[in-house]
């Protein structure tokens, strides 16, 4: 059984590794973006 703290603790986690993995995609979605209308 997982107490509600674990949870709490893991779902901050998971959204920061989210967040992290999105703020290094958007560079590269834009540049391939950039080099698609250029």
């Amino acid at each position: 059984m997982f107490s509600t703290n674990k949870l709490a603790f893991y779902y901050t986690i998971n959204i920061t590794l989210i967040i992290q993995a999105g703020n290094k995609l958007k560079p590269a979605l834009l540049k391939s973006k950039l080099k698609l209308l250029g």
